[in-house]
């Protein structure tokens, strides 16, 4: 009932100035640049009102013809979401190993707008993990020419080639994702793994020296790797009889890393097979304070071939002066004084290294013995007087179980962490299991 009062009040206001302009219509005049134009009010207004309708509906088509774009776009936008969230739900189902939710994703995201390459990707995980694997070769490599995806393509092949015993495709697979990103965490665990099992020293050396920073490498074990690439290099041209090269392998070696025992073994032995003696001399007194290994002083023994027992004993004395009161310097000076027949100097100097800690106790009683046994022995010999005997060849290794000094090494002395087996000298990879780095001296 309100609505209706409310209706005739309204026709009636309409009304009212309706009818007065029916009964006045007056007259209205325009003259515009020679243009006359007559007409009463009501004609105006009726012509007015018909520019305001025509001008809502042009405003309504503007309106949406503009809106249409902007509904379009925002329609794409979310449709391109959900693809981008599917093909996420369908990498992170691929990652726990759910074939069914996968293989769902993978319809799921080929429905989409801009998700068949992205479908195509999900397809090849669940052909690789249901081991079809050529149908999954064969997807992944459909996928290497999409610019964003071929990393995750290529790592897919490695992951294939290495499944199906593959190495070298896996290598080839493995550097195709590192020339996309040099960053690559995967490529560059894989041909560090890969380069190390075929001891391509050079690819190696190459792949470690490219980064400053190595995925899942500390700095020490990065440089660690760099020096173990060089020394395997070295070792590598030795063989093929180019020495002056591996020895500049190997210094580049050393210079890395000075301490490293297997390194200086390797220099100084170049250095003697090149004649050098008496720059593996100088090398070795440097570092004998960094690097104390009865190896390392039975090549310091073989710079000087020709010298004689009491010329050695004279000629360690460099080293006792590089580190003095040391337990494995006082076991070499032991080891020189028993070739030299020094008896007392000998016990002295194995007394005092067997003070010095657990580790070299077993090898001084082991000196100490035997001198007391060589000194029982010249006792009992006919001359009567305990007289000293003339010097015996020179063996400063043989109290250590270390090997005569024109091996420079000792059987049995470098033991693999990995397989137990043991070599007579180190090494960059074990003969037996081909483990990389795997050698470490064992005290006989």
């Amino acid at each position: 009932m309100i609505q209706a009062i409310k209706f005739i009040l309204v026709l009636t206001l309409l009304l009212i100035p309706a009818l007065w302009l029916a009964f006045h219509p007056g007259l209205l005049v325009i003259e515009w640049l020679g243009w006359r134009v007559e007409s009463d009010l009501a004609v105006l207004i009726l012509l007015l009102f018909l520019l305001m309708v025509l001008g809502r509906l042009l405003a309504g088509v503007v309106a949406l013809v503009l809106a249409r774009p902007k509904a379009w776009w925002q329609n794409w936008r979310a449709r391109r979401g959900e693809a981008q969230a599917a093909f996420g739900i369908g990498l992170l189902l691929a990652e726990a190993g759910d074939v069914r939710g996968l293989q769902h994703a993978a319809k799921q995201t080929a429905l989409l707008e801009d998700g068949k390459i992205k479908a195509r990707l999900l397809e090849a995980i669940y052909a690789e993990l249901t081991e079809q694997r050529d149908e999954a070769k064969n997807l992944y490599q459909s996928v290497t020419s999409d610019r964003i995806l071929a990393q995750t393509a290529y790592h897919g092949l490695a992951r294939l080639a290495l499944a199906m015993g593959e190495k070298e495709q896996a290598v080839l697979a493995a550097e195709q994702g590192l020339a996309l990103a040099n960053q690559a965490p995967w490529a560059n665990r894989m041909l560090l793994s890969l380069y190390e099992e075929r001891h391509d020293w050079a690819a190696l050396r190459l792949l470690l020296e490219r980064r400053k920073n190595f995925p899942g490498l500390t700095p020490q074990a990065l440089q660690r790797k760099r020096v173990i690439a060089l020394l395997g290099a070295a070792d590598e041209q030795r063989q093929l009889g180019n020495y002056k090269l591996a020895l500049a392998l190997a210094s580049r070696g050393l210079a890395r890393q000075r301490d490293f025992v297997p390194a200086i073994i390797m220099v100084t032995r170049l250095m003697i097979a090149e004649r050098d003696y008496r720059g593996a001399e100088r090398l070795i007194e440097k570092l004998w304070h960094k690097t104390r290994h009865a190896e390392i002083a039975a090549i310091y023994r073989a710079a000087a071939p020709n010298a004689t027992a009491l010329e050695h004993v004279r000629r360690f004395a460099a080293l006792e002066r590089r580190a003095p009161r040391d337990g494995e310097t006082d076991l070499v000076m032991a080891t020189i004084c028993i070739e030299a027949s020094l008896w007392g100097e000998a016990r002295r100097y194995a007394e005092r290294a067997s003070s010095m800690g657990s580790q070299y106790r077993r090898r001084a009683e082991k000196i100490i013995q035997h001198v007391a046994q060589e000194i029982h022995s010249e006792n009992q010999r006919p001359d009567g007087n305990g007289g000293r005997t003339k010097p015996r060849p020179s063996d400063s290794t043989r109290l250590y179980d270390r090997a005569p000094p024109d091996r420079l090494s000792a059987p049995d002395a470098w033991r693999c962490q990995a397989c137990l087996s043991t070599a007579s000298e180190w090494t960059s990879y074990c003969h037996q299991c081909g483990a990389v780095d795997a050698l470490h001296w064992i005290e006989q």
